[in-house]
C-alpha cells in the first residue's frame, strides 16, 4: 500500500470523507491494484484462498448489488494479513456508491450513511454511559453501511450484556438488510464461541465470508 505524505493525504479524493467517518488516515493509500495476494499463489491453503480472493473480489465489483440486497462481508485472518486493508478498499467502494445517489457528497452524514469503529470501541460505547455514546449507540442500528474492524479483539473481560449488545447491534442491522463490514483474526466459530452462539448462523445468511490463511505481510505495505 502506498504510504502518503500529511500534504499528499489532505489532497486524497476521499481524505474528507475517511475523516467524515472516522476511517484510518494511514489507510488513504489502499488501492486493490497494488495489493499482493501472496496467500493465494501457492502453500497447502492455495485452492481455499484462491475461493476467498474470489469471493471478495465478487463483492467489491458488485457493490451497489450488495448493498441493495443488505450484504455484508466477514473477512477473516491471522494478524497483518491485510485485513483492514480490504476492508478500506470496499469501504471506498461504498462511499463512491452513497456519492453517486447524494450528488453533493456533503450529505453523507456520519449518522446515517456510513461509519467505521473498532470491535473495543463497540464495547466502550456500552461501558461509559455519556450523552455522546448513547446517541452514537442509539444509531448503529440504523447506519446504511457500517464497518467493524477486528470484530474479535473484544476484551476478555466483557459482560454477557455487552455481548448481547453486540449481537444485537448485528442482528439488527441484518433483519433491517444494513450491510455491514467485519474483519476479525478469528473465524465465524470463534466469534461465535467469544460472543454468542447465535452469531455464526447469522453470519452465514447475511455475509459473504472470505477467511484467508498465510503470512503477515506487517511492514511490508
Amino acid at each position: 500500500m502506498k504510504k502518503l505524505t500529511v500534504d499528499e493525504a489532505k489532497k486524497h479524493p476521499f481524505y474528507h470523507s475517511f475523516r467524515r467517518f472516522n476511517v484510518p488516515i494511514g489507510f488513504l493509500g489502499a488501492e486493490f491494484s497494488d495489493y499482493d495476494p501472496n496467500w493465494i499463489k501457492k502453500g497447502e491453503h492455495a485452492n481455499d484462498n484462491y475461493a476467498a480472493y474470489l469471493k471478495y473480489v465478487d463483492y467489491i465489483d458488485n457493490i451497489e448489488a450488495k448493498i441493495n440486497e443488505g450484504k455484508g462481508i466477514f473477512i477473516s485472518g491471522s494478524f497483518g494479513i491485510g485485513k483492514t486493508m480490504l476492508m478500506t478498499i470496499a469501504f471506498k467502494k461504498a462511499i463512491t456508491y452513497f456519492q453517486t445517489r447524494t450528488p453533493n457528497s456533503k450529505d453523507l452524514n456520519p449518522s446515517h450513511t456510513l461509519g467505521w469503529l473498532t470491535g473495543s470501541y463497540l464495547v466502550e460505547l456500552f461501558c461509559y454511559r455519556t450523552e455522546r455514546n448513547d446517541e452514537r449507540r442509539e444509531k448503529l442500528p440504523t447506519i446504511d453501511f457500517l464497518a467493524i474492524d477486528e470484530l474479535a479483539k473484544i476484551p476478555l473481560t466483557a459482560s454477557n450484556k455487552e455481548k448481547i449488545f453486540i449481537e444485537d447491534i448485528l442482528r439488527t442491522r441484518a433483519f433491517e438488510m444494513r450491510p455491514t463490514i467485519i474483519t476479525s483474526q478469528g473465524n465465524v466459530e470463534d466469534v461465535g464461541r467469544d460472543i454468542s452462539r447465535a452469531i455464526p448462523e447469522l453470519i452465514q445468511e447475511y455475509y459473504d465470508v472470505v477467511h484467508i490463511v498465510g503470512k503477515s505481510y506487517r511492514g511490508n505495505y
